[in-house]
């Protein structure tokens, strides 16, 4: 055997060892930090259970479709029978302490007789991303059964072959270093692994879009892309896109980076390049990337318009908007809208946000300004514990709402994980490796040094993270939290990027 085959044999072991570790980190921190959730507590999570609440209804459509359905809402003797979703909460909670379901079983399925004796119609909310409970019923058909707790396990479990797919990219392309280093900080982040299980939220799918990118990314600009794999690729992360955008519609902004990724793998792909040629490539993994979404596009989303309302009390302090609902109701139904949810009330806030901004084009460019400097910086997390008492900015402004409890939701982006374990990193430093790379990478540049010809290629790589993860908060809101924090993918890439060039010195060194 000769050498080359040998060191591929090597690199494609390493591959699947280092993502199975990574799987293997991410889903032992999931059973760590999940293992004693006790759904009797979240009674107030109206997502999580209307979630269940229509998984549980298509699995029993599905599965018994002759047993007898009663119509919900629904008036029997002068009395309306409670929703769906009340009926299924204590039935769950009755099985769960019957049949001792642990939150770390997913694979567990309760008995589905008392679902059947009560079983109701719900209705699909206009204003919500359907995907979740969709994805939800097809893993209660698999496992042929309700499993009470396989919702908190969803993104963990669509992550794994993403980790996979990811270290495979990056041992190919000869970064394994980067490959490593980048997997490991991300399975031991308590807002990754918390975000994917945040049960409340689809926002986890958000960031497993953004996880997407890097394996397309890694192969189309630190990679050999051929025109073969190209397009096996994009199709393969259409499909996984399509999936993370029905359980969250925000993933859609992301589409600047991925077409980003898809263009230079399209010019690196082709031998003879002519403008036609790569156009034609790039339309072609563009169309397939995109097809799986548009073919099974639902009707139904996430709210457009309250959320761009709301989230100008990010930094608006002088027209009224507030990150809250209870005030952009409010002002809906001031203007005739019966509630918040629904196209009266999208009608009535689009109307006046677009009505302030053609009255005043400086204030809303400089709440974009403000916002890409908090989302680059992530300036919400500057403070750090052991040295200023407390680990996030607190709000200033009556117009930021509930902005801090959205950034509370799971712990910030600046800690680091092993299971119930967690430590706090000053933001600055868990940004450094990133500027440390940007800046060695420009240094080369510069002097167009042969020493470092791939550093260009991982700051155009930087470059894809950051561009994909700005729109949606720069655009919309910072104040949703989660959303802003995706950005720090981008210092996990640095932080694996600089590992790989030291490592790289190291190696020339020894040599």
């Amino acid at each position: 055997m000769t050498q080359g085959p040998q060191r591929r044999g090597r690199q494609r072991a390493g591959a699947v060892l280092t993502g199975i570790a990574a799987c293997g980190l991410l889903l032992f921190n999931t059973a760590s930090r999940k293992g004693s959730t006790d759904y009797a507590d979240l009674d107030a999570y109206r997502r999580l259970w209307g979630d269940l609440a229509i998984a549980i209804t298509s699995y029993l459509d599905q599965r018994f479709p002759a047993a007898v359905v009663r119509a919900e809402p629904a008036v029997e003797m002068g009395l309306v029978l409670p929703s769906a979703a009340d009926v299924y909460r204590r039935i769950l909670l009755d099985r769960i302490a019957k049949e001792d379901v642990r939150p770390t079983q997913f694979w567990r399925t309760v008995k589905v007789q008392a679902f059947l004796r009560e079983r109701g119609q719900v209705g699909r909310p206009l204003f919500e991303d359907p995907g979740r409970a969709w994805l939800l019923a097809a893993g209660f058909r698999a496992l042929g059964g309700i499993s009470p707790f396989l919702l908190l396990w969803l993104g963990a479990l669509v992550c794994c072959p993403i980790l996979l797919w990811t270290a495979w990219e990056f041992f190919d392309a000869g970064q394994s270093w980067s490959g490593i280093a980048f997997l490991a900080v991300l399975a031991s982040s308590p807002f990754v692994v918390e975000v994917l299980a945040f049960p409340r939220s689809s926002a986890g799918f958000y960031v497993l879009a953004s996880l997407l990118l890097a394996p397309l990314a890694v192969y189309g600009i630190l990679g050999r892309p051929t025109v073969r794999g190209l397009l096996l690729r994009a199709l393969a992360g259409g499909l996984l896109f399509a999936l993370a955008a029905l359980c969250r519609s925000g993933a859609l902004f992301l589409l600047l980076g991925f077409f980003l990724a898809l263009a230079v793998a399209a010019r690196r792909a082709l031998a003879t390049l002519t403008p036609s040629r790569w156009l034609l490539l790039f339309a072609a993994a563009s169309g397939l990337f995109l097809a799986p979404y548009l073919a099974v596009r639902p009707t139904q989303h996430h709210d457009i318009w309250s959320a761009v309302w709301e989230g100008l009390g990010d930094f608006d302090r002088s027209k009224g908007y507030t990150w809250s609902d209870a005030a952009a109701e409010k002002v809906a139904q001031a203007a005739g809208a019966s509630t918040l949810k629904t196209p009266q009330a999208e009608a009535v806030l689009r109307a006046m946000v677009l009505s302030d901004i053609r009255r005043d084009p400086l204030w809303f460019a400089g709440i974009l300004a403000r916002r890409l400097f908090a989302t680059v910086t992530q300036q919400k997390l500057w403070p750090w514990a052991p040295l200023d008492g407390v680990s996030m900015a607190p709000s200033t402004s009556p117009n930021e709402g509930f902005m801090h409890k959205y950034f509370r939701y799971t712990y910030t982006v600046d800690f680091l994980c092993l299971g119930n374990r967690q430590w706090e990193i000053p933001i600055s430093l868990l940004g450094l490796p990133t500027l440390v790379f940007a800046a060695l990478a420009g240094v080369a540049w510069w002097r167009r040094s042969p020493a470092d010809p791939r550093m260009g290629s991982g700051l155009l790589l930087l470059l894809t993270m950051a561009l994909a993860t700005l729109p949606l908060p720069v655009l919309i809101s910072t104040a949703g939290g989660q959303e802003t924090q995706t950005f720090a993918l981008a210092y996990f890439l640095g932080f694996g990027l600089l590992a790989e060039y030291l490592m790289g010195r190291a190696r020339k060194r020894r040599d």
